[in-house]
């Protein structure tokens, strides 16, 4: 698989894609984790932008962007597990979620992130925190914060 095969759309929840992209966030998010539909599907979900990854028609990534004032979150940022590590998808998403996020006028990138991407987070420039909550999962997650 070349990376040019794969194919990102900014999705509507109308579109064939959303169904797909929120049963991907399940699986990966609820395994091993406890984490329920209603984690996933929360009420940042009709007012957020969504960022597919397709190969094949069939979703193989996702990433969620959610505008407050000028800041961004990034959420519920996944790959499915087949594909990690394969393509670039993660790489590729971030970056498209990043411009868009900037093209929406945030000036600033904030979130809750797992203990495994502190490191990755930290590369990319952002300030990561101490632990900051555990989520219903049991995980510790952190802030981690980025200015545009």
């Amino acid at each position: 698989m070349a990376a040019e095969q794969i194919e990102y759309h900014f999705i509507l929840r109308n579109s064939p894609y959303y169904q797909p992209a929120v049963s991907l966030r399940h699986n990966v998010f609820s395994h091993p984790s406890s984490a329920n539909m209603d984690q996933l599907v929360d009420n940042k979900e009709g007012t957020s932008t969504h960022l597919v990854a397709i190969f094949e028609k069939e979703v193989i990534g996702y990433i969620r962007i959610t505008l407050d004032g000028k800041t961004a979150q990034l959420s519920q940022f996944v790959v499915a597990p087949q594909m990690q590590g394969k393509a670039s998808v993660a790489r590729n998403l971030y970056a498209k979620a990043m411009s868009k996020a900037k093209k929406m006028g945030a000036r600033k990138i904030s979130g809750e992130i797992r203990l495994p991407m502190a490191g990755i987070a930290s590369r990319l420039g952002y300030n990561v925190s101490q632990p900051v909550t555990t989520s219903g999962d049991g995980a510790t997650k952190h802030r981690a914060e980025k200015e545009l």
